[in-house]
């Protein structure tokens, strides 16, 4: 991992919502999820805290700015107090929601590049060669489950896959069966009924992370 990491670039990463190491991977899906890791050059971000930080700061800026501009508006134009509801409550709910995503962007690109959350020691886990990086990275292995869900096997069988979607960080539009990380609140679902001896024997084979209950409950999760 370099040593040196620059501030002002991972921060105009960040604010891209893109990989404040490379610049090119996503760093979000779903408005506000981080990725596990870069899809471009593997850097791990699931180290990052940012909690209710970028919730905080939206706050924060969006109060200095409305509260200013309401005050300077009204005593200059007195306009309608309906008008000012109205422009001022959309000026609000909009950039409440344009800031969240680009401050988190920015909060886990300060993280990166003060090394700090974990982001400055090296990872134990699997490794992954960079695309377009001249290094090497490690990326820990998540534990996942997928699940092969087949119809009319007997007559003309039909299996279930899903396209992933084109802005994806990790294999966009590709074909792949339903399946995805395992949670820590997979552990506390019970299943209907006891897996399949020979299943159960199965997915303890070389298994040292959650138990076979868990990995299929992940399943039918992702599946469902």
């Amino acid at each position: 991992m370099p040593t040196d990491r620059p501030l002002k670039s991972a921060l105009l990463h960040g604010w891209r919502r893109c990989c404040p190491r490379c610049g090119k991977g996503a760093l979000l899906y779903k408005y506000l999820k981080v990725h596990d890791s870069c899809g471009s050059c593997g850097q791990a971000l699931h180290h990052h805290r940012a909690d209710d930080g970028p919730a905080y700061l939206t706050i924060l800026i969006v109060g200095h700015i409305i509260a200013p501009l309401l005050h300077v508006v009204f005593v200059q134009f007195r306009p309608e107090p309906w008008i000012l509801a109205l422009g001022f409550g959309i000026g609000s709910v909009a950039l409440c929601l344009y800031l969240p995503p680009r401050i988190k962007g920015g909060v886990v690109a300060f993280q990166w590049a003060r090394k700090l959350n974990g982001f400055g020691a090296d990872t134990t886990g699997n490794v992954l060669k960079t695309h377009e990086v001249g290094f090497m990275t490690q990326t820990p292995i998540r534990s996942a489950a997928t699940i092969i869900t087949l119809r009319n096997l007997n007559a003309s069988p039909q299996v279930l896959m899903g396209q992933r979607g084109a802005k994806a960080a990790f294999m966009p539009n590709k074909f792949v069966f339903p399946g995805g990380a395992v949670d820590a609140e997979d552990s506390f679902i019970p299943l209907a009924k006891p897996l399949v001896q020979t299943c159960h024997a199965r997915l303890l084979e070389d298994n040292s992370g959650p138990s076979p209950e868990t990995l299929a409950v992940a399943a039918i999760r992702e599946l469902w």
